[in-house]
């Protein structure tokens, strides 16, 4: 879990990649990719 300020653009576009890694990582083990 990431705990964040929404005004530091910085941190939230770091807890934005993150979560989309997450996402990706995950779609690709479900399809058998990794």
């Amino acid at each position: 879990m990431h705990e964040t300020c929404a005004t530091d653009t910085n941190q939230v576009q770091l807890v934005i990649s993150s979560v989309i890694d997450t996402i990706i990582q995950k779609n690709l083990q479900k399809a058998g990719m990794m």
